[in-house]
C-alpha cells in the first residue's frame, strides 16, 4: 500500500490514508489564484463539475502532500482545470500531483467530441461544448438564453466548441460542411449562425445564413472575434469571450426577423403542427 501524507497544518499532526481507485496523475502547468491547471497523460479523466482532491508527490519517495479540494471546471485535451475551494497550500509550476476523482472516465469517453473524420450529427442543444472549455451553470445559461431568442427572433443561433480541426480540413472547409449538414434558422429564409471554436488550432470562426448576412456581415463578424471573443480567450476567460460573443451576435441580428414565441422544435413538437 502507498502512503499518502495529508499535512493538517492547523492541527500540527500528520495523517496516512489510501490511494482512492480514482487516481489521476499529472504535472502543474498553471497556477492563477485559486485554480490550477495539471497537464496529465492518464487514460482516465475527471468530468467537468466533479469534486476533487489534489495533493503534491514529493519527488523520490512515495510520500504526499494534501494541497486542497475543490471541483473540475474545465478539460481541454490532456490539461485539466481544478478550483480550489479548500486550499491548504499553493500548488507550484511543473510540481508533480495526483487528483482524486469520484468517477472518472476513460479518454475513449470524449472521443466523439472531435470531429476527426468527418462532421457530427446535428446537435440537440444551441451551446455544445466538445471540448468541455465552459462551466456547466455558463452553458446552461446559454441554452436558456438562445432558445429564448429563436423564440423572440425566430433566428437560430448555435455554439459548438471542438477539441481540434480534423487534420484533413482547415476551418473554412470544416464550418461550411457542418453549416450545410446542420441547416440552422428556418428552411427558406436560412436565419441560422454558428460560432465554431477549435481549441488547440486556437481557431475561431462564425458561419453565417445568407438571411442574415445583412445583419452579420464579414466585417463584423471580424470584430465581433478580434475585438470581443479573441482578448478574452486571451485573457484565459473562455466563458466571457464566448458569452459576449454570442452576446454581439444576438444584438446585431435581433431586428432581422421576427419570431412567434416559439423555437422550431417546439413548433415541429405542437400537436396542431400540420
Amino acid at each position: 500500500m502507498r502512503n499518502i501524507w495529508l499535512l493538517l497544518s492547523l492541527l500540527g499532526c500528520w495523517l496516512v490514508t489510501e490511494a482512492q481507485a480514482g487516481d489521476i496523475e499529472g504535472t502543474v502547468t498553471e497556477v492563477e489564484s485559486d485554480t490550477v491547471q495539471i497537464t496529465t497523460q492518464s487514460e482516465m479523466l475527471p468530468n467537468v463539475g466533479d469534486p476533487v482532491t489534489v495533493f503534491f508527490k514529493i519527488p523520490g519517495t512515495d510520500d504526499e502532500i494534501l494541497v486542497g479540494s475543490g471541483r473540475i471546471t474545465a478539460i481541454r485535451g490532456d490539461v485539466i482545470s481544478a478550483k480550489l475551494e479548500k486550499a491548504m497550500g499553493k500548488p507550484q509550476k511543473d510540481q508533480l500531483v495526483r487528483i482524486t476523482s469520484e468517477k472518472p472516465q476513460s479518454k475513449t469517453h470524449y472521443a466523439p467530441a472531435s470531429p476527426e473524420s468527418e462532421v457530427p450529427p446535428a446537435p440537440h442543444h444551441f451551446a455544445n461544448d466538445y471540448a468541455h472549455l465552459l462551466k456547466p451553470e455558463t452553458l446552461a445559461r446559454l441554452n436558456a438564453t438562445l432558445a429564448d431568442y429563436e423564440r423572440q427572433t425566430s433566428n437560430q443561433f448555435l455554439l459548438a466548441i471542438f477539441e481540434r480541426l480534423p487534420a484533413s480540413k482547415d476551418e473554412s472547409a470544416f464550418a461550411l460542411e457542418a453549416f450545410r449538414a446542420w441547416k440552422p434558422g428556418l428552411a427558406g429564409v436560412n436565419n441560422g449562425a454558428i460560432l465554431f471554436v477549435f481549441v488547440q488550432n486556437r481557431t475561431i470562426r462564425i458561419s453565417v445564413g445568407r438571411g442574415l448576412e445583412q445583419a452579420l456581415p464579414n466585417d463584423g463578424c471580424k470584430h465581433i472575434i478580434s475585438d470581443i471573443i479573441a482578448p478574452a480567450f486571451k485573457a484565459g476567460n473562455f466563458d466571457g469571450g464566448v458569452v459576449d460573443g454570442m452576446q454581439a451576435m444576438m444584438i446585431a441580428a435581433k431586428d432581422a426577423y421576427h419570431g412567434n414565441g416559439r423555437t422550431h422544435t417546439e413548433q415541429m413538437a405542437s400537436p396542431n403542427h400540420p
